[in-house]
């Protein structure tokens, strides 16, 4: 009989149960988290656990949480982007844009905390991203005459993010509730204020 000794068990170094986008799949746990639970309350061993990776995996990717939340930013801001590219009429896009920061209530509060008090972060999402959303509302809108195109579209952005960030006051105070429903009539009302026409006009 063989009296040799099985090898001790070892704890994981990379992912548990993960495909090859390791990256990809912590990151997607990270948004799932902050629109449940807020973005003070998510920590980086949630993250790797949402994920079912190992915690060290999250340290490899992205050093630390400010490092995690960069990545985390710049990944949802391109998927909020790629998501209204994809669309080819005013309030189809105003609604898919509302649809997009409804899910991800925490997106434009992370934003101002994190890229607006960093000179490079600003400049890279301004070079990055703004001409893309504001090229894709030029495509999608006919400009009503005499409205200046800066103020128009400077007034179409607040109007889509004050809504997410005064979100905690204004569901339960005005009823509201952000789903589906919500961004078709959001989206019809935007474009009646900005005088677009719908598609079955």
């Amino acid at each position: 009989m063989s009296t040799k000794k099985a090898a001790p068990k070892t704890k994981p170094l990379g992912p548990r149960g993960l495909g090859s986008d390791v990256r990809g799949q912590l990151l997607q746990a990270g948004r799932e988290l902050y629109a449940e639970k807020g973005l003070e309350s998510v920590s980086l061993r949630e993250v790797a656990e949402r994920a079912d990776a190992n915690q060290a995996m999250v340290r490899y990717y992205f050093t630390d949480k400010h490092g995690f939340e960069t990545a985390l930013l710049e990944d949802s801001f391109e998927r909020f982007v790629a998501a209204i590219e994809a669309e080819d009429e005013f309030q189809s896009l105003i609604q898919t844009a509302v649809k997009q920061l409804s899910a991800m209530p925490w997106l434009p509060i992370l934003m101002t905390r994190t890229v607006y008090v960093s000179d490079s972060l600003r400049g890279q999402y301004m070079e990055k991203f703004a001409p893309r959303i504001t090229a894709n509302l030029q495509r999608v809108m006919a400009l009503p005459k005499g409205m200046p195109p800066a103020l128009t579209f400077m007034s179409i952005i607040s109007l889509l993010v004050f809504p997410q960030l005064a979100r905690p006051v204004m569901a339960p105070v005005l009823g509201v509730t952000f789903d589906d429903k919500f961004a078709a009539e959001f989206a019809a009302y935007a474009g009646h204020l900005f005088q677009q026409k719908s598609p079955k006009e």
